[in-house]
């Protein structure tokens, strides 16, 4: 069962009703998005910016995630599709993108881990959140920050983006 708790100004805790099924969820700022044990999706939240859930992720989704106003899932098939708002790029997933097995969304940029530990990073990058490093291989986790992202790679953590307060 989903619930949900906190501020509530665009319905983000109003879980709909019958969705005692899930498997994941993720939260944005104004949006959730779920991911049921029959690999469908489902959203809610503000309805004018992520609450429209694409049709062909139909049983085909593995995991999902959300950013501020956008939200992706990783197909059964390696590959990304996002949806939402797109101020900087945030629903441009780069052309080519296979082989992913964890996606990670904040803030206004999303990252996906490829099965041959390289990072793919893609939306704002006014503090160079996006900017996944050169050197960077053998990445095993990531997860995207608000406006910096994070990866273990070799049993070490690697930050990059926006870093005024150590993050």
């Amino acid at each position: 069962m989903a619930l949900g708790w906190g501020g509530n100004a665009y319905g983000q805790c109003n879980v709909p009703a019958g969705i005692t099924n899930a498997l994941m969820v993720a939260a944005g700022y104004a949006n959730n998005v779920g991911l049921l044990n029959n690999g469908t999706v489902v959203g809610w939240g503000s309805d004018s910016v992520d609450g429209y859930i694409p049709t062909n992720l139909v049983k085909n989704v593995t995991m999902v995630a959300a950013g501020w106003d956008h939200n992706v899932a990783l197909l059964t098939n390696g590959t990304v599709q996002a949806w939402g708002d797109d101020f900087f790029g945030e629903i441009n997933v780069p052309a080519g993108l296979t082989n992913v097995t964890v996606i990670s969304a904040n803030g206004l940029h999303t990252l996906a881990l490829r099965t041959n530990g390289t990072v793919v990073a893609w939306g704002d990058d006014y503090y160079h959140e996006s900017d996944v490093p050169a050197a960077l291989t053998n990445v095993t986790a990531i997860a995207a920050g608000g406006e910096h992202s994070l990866a273990v790679s070799n049993g070490f953590v690697v930050s990059w983006g926006y870093n005024n307060y150590s993050q």
